[in-house]
């Protein structure tokens, strides 16, 4: 599999994008598998402690592991040959985002496996602080928001409408994501991923 990481503009807000896709020829050895989880456990493990995770958590034994996935690799090359939309028959594409207080990474095996067999698929990393930690090309990180947390203990009604927007941002999202898809097949006017 390829696969290619891109920064897209939907409004004002960035949008984080990996497009995994099947490829037809064998990669260069050296370049054929990419670290299945690169992810730093750490800083992962810390934010998941101090928004989500139950206090008992070891973070230290919880790191370790988390740490120890990013020595495993996965049959994927960053910039291989361009996706294959523009062909007479484009492949079909997935668009996948990772759940709440989740990485796009976490779910590499299952995104992987659809890649491996046909499909394009555009992982979706969402920056508005529902993911456990969101990775800019520039080294800028972006962790989960605790603050919805606080509001479903104080207002419920207003925890269910803040999620709900965050929802609706993220069905933006996703067409945006297409669109970009799109450009890639030839569209024109189409945004570039």
């Amino acid at each position: 599999m390829g696969f290619i990481d891109a920064q897209l503009l939907v409004g004002d807000v960035p949008l984080l994008v990996r497009a995994l896709y099947p490829v037809s020829k064998l990669l260069p050895a050296a370049s054929r598998r990419a670290r299945y989880f690169s992810v730093d456990g750490r800083r992962v493990c810390s934010s998941m402690t101090t928004s989500c995770g139950p206090p008992p958590l070891n973070r230290h034994a919880f790191s370790f592991i988390l740490d120890h996935l990013c020595l495993v690799r996965a049959p994927i090359c960053q910039g291989g040959p361009h996706l294959p939309l523009g062909t007479a028959v484009p492949p079909p594409v997935v668009v996948f985002a990772h759940g709440l207080s989740s990485t796009r990474e976490q779910y590499l095996g299952i995104v992987g496996e659809l890649a491996s067999r046909g499909l394009v698929v555009l992982c979706i990393e969402h920056t508005n602080r529902t993911a456990m930690l969101a990775r800019f090309p520039d080294g800028a990180v972006v962790t989960y928001s605790t603050a919805e947390a606080e509001l479903e203990r104080v207002d419920p009604s207003l925890y269910e409408h803040t999620r709900r927007l965050q929802l609706e941002y993220q069905s933006v999202e996703f067409v945006a994501a297409l669109d970009a898809a799109r450009a890639l097949g030839g569209e024109a006017g189409a945004p570039e991923l």
